[in-house]
């Protein structure tokens, strides 16, 4: 009874906290791609979503498969259509019940209910949860957080129904490809022998899931995001030095969030021997070296770092080195570590209480950041000023009402080092509002220069070209346009050429 009364506040602290995330709270970031530009989440098809990468819908290529999240933007899409609001309401709702059962599985760790209600608590509120909980396309973490524990709920008492939720983590998000370990290092926290047998069927299912993504859902190379070699790709050892050193920064940002923020910049390691690499190392060896020294948190620390794995570039290599939001499933060994380590019951209460009282006001104003594009994107500047991403984002958000200062920051966005093509697709856009025709044509081929399969840049080179009456090369960039994705206005422009052709 006290247990339930436990979840049912937790669920409703969550839910007030979490409630400065969606009123009035717009799309950002990846929600185009993932949600409003997305034609399969909207077409009620549901099989679709299980053979085609997550951004297909959108007529973009990505590593990233998804279906049981598009699935979740696929409901509310139908039961609220593009309202915002009600999609990060769907989020915080699932935190709430992500939250609900963390705390059961921390109960086991602990035979105090108040301080595993209190840990929980607090890693449910802490501002790195913002990310999962007030962006909607971030909610697979909060699926992966979800099925991981009630897979491990249900181990002994539901084999059948654990192996259900495992699975679907591993249709929410890749990181999830850890759902083995999760039910290890939950055992070893717990203080319980593994139970190999039954790790057994959760290893073979995550092998199953690996084999089917470097073959048929391999959809843009799973193990390397980059189009081409660069140092990062080509040197296992870099490779490592960075994962290391980010280490001491991943433990910086849950215990002082002070500069949470997207699109951290941290520097390639190409040296082992460098400060910053061998305190990873230090960090590193303390982490692996509980599993024979300190029994009591040797599962939480294991888990910290064996979840960090699959986002380490040591094994896929991915297009970053660093986003803050990674290590929010692997924080949950922290609470295991927390529990464990909590000898002095009352002592750990107030610590962990005054910890609580600490980092809400950091929830809230990231709360502030994640709710509206221009603070997120001004956020990132003020951290990151040369973020290519961050300049892009920020110049479309203000490119009705300020074009030349939009225009002026995707200069400088083109400057930062990492021209995307989407700043060219940009950068065309005004200059076509401004019926700067030919400068327009000048940046939309750059765009597609840069990504051939940029089917909305072929859109707008043909809607330059039918201004200045060159019908065959408009007609031209229409059929690669609807080639590469079919778009009404693609075929409407299509039909305005062979109109004026008559």
């Amino acid at each position: 009874m006290r247990q339930a009364l436990a979840a049912v506040f937790l669920a409703l602290s969550i839910l007030v906290v979490y409630s400065a995330s969606f009123l009035g709270g717009s799309f950002l970031w990846d929600d185009e791609q993932f949600i409003v530009k997305n034609a399969h989440v909207q077409s009620g098809n549901v099989a679709q979503l299980f053979h085609e990468d997550l951004v297909a819908g959108a007529g973009g290529v990505s590593n990233f498969y998804r279906p049981f999240q598009a699935l979740t933007h696929m409901a509310d899409y139908y039961c609220y259509g593009l309202d915002p609001m009600w999609h990060r309401i769907t989020s915080v709702l699932l935190l709430a019940l992500a939250g609900i059962a963390l705390l059961a599985v921390n109960r086991r760790m602990h035979n105090s209910l108040l301080l595993s209600f209190l840990v929980t608590l607090l890693f449910m509120l802490h501002p790195l949860l913002v990310f999962t909980g007030g962006y909607i396309s971030g909610r697979g973490d909060t699926l992966v957080l979800l099925f991981l524990c009630i897979s491990y709920l249900l181990l002994d008492t539901s084999y059948v129904g654990a192996l259900v939720a495992g699975v679907l983590a591993l249709c929410s998000k890749e990181t999830a490809v850890m759902w083995p370990a999760f039910l290890a290092c939950a055992q070893l926290a717990e203080g319980r022998r593994l139970g190999w047998k039954k790790l057994f069927m959760p290893a073979a299912i995550s092998g199953g899931y690996v084999v089917l993504r470097l073959t048929v859902l391999n959809f843009k190379n799973t193990l390397n995001f980059y189009d081409s070699e660069n140092p990062l790709t080509a040197h296992v050892v870099y490779r490592i030095a960075t994962y290391v050193s980010t280490l001491p920064q991943s433990l910086k940002i849950w215990f002082w969030p002070t500069d949470l923020h997207h699109e951290r910049f941290l520097p390639l390691q190409v040296n082992l021997l460098e400060p910053q690499v061998l305190l990873g190392f230090l960090v590193l060896g303390l982490f692996l070296g509980t599993f024979f020294y300190a029994k009591s948190i040797r599962g939480g620390a294991l888990w910290y770092i064996l979840a960090t794995l699959p986002t380490s570039n040591c094994i896929a290599v991915i297009n970053a080195l660093f986003f803050d939001h990674w290590f929010i499933v692997p924080g949950v060994g922290l609470c295991w570590m927390c529990l464990g380590a909590a000898r002095y019951v009352r002592v750990a209460q107030v610590v962990v209480g005054g910890a609580l009282i600490a980092v809400l006001p950091f929830t809230m104003d990231q709360q502030h950041v994640w709710r509206e594009p221009r603070a997120l994107f001004e956020r990132i500047l003020q951290f990151e000023p040369n973020n290519g991403r961050a300049l892009n984002n920020l110049a479309m958000n203000m490119a009705d009402d300020e074009s030349e200062e939009a225009e002026r920051l995707l200069l400088r966005a083109l400057q930062s080092g990492v021209p995307f093509h989407h700043m060219h697709h940009n950068l065309g856009m005004i200059y076509l509002k401004r019926k700067q025709f030919e400068v327009a044509i000048a940046s939309f081929q750059r765009s597609v220069a840069l990504e051939p399969r940029a089917y909305y840049s072929y859109t707008k080179l043909a809607v330059c070209l039918l201004e200045l009456r060159r019908y065959s090369e408009a007609q031209s960039n229409v059929d690669l346009s609807m080639a590469i994705f079919p778009t009404d206005e693609a075929q409407e422009l299509g039909a305005q050429i062979e109109r004026s052709l008559l």
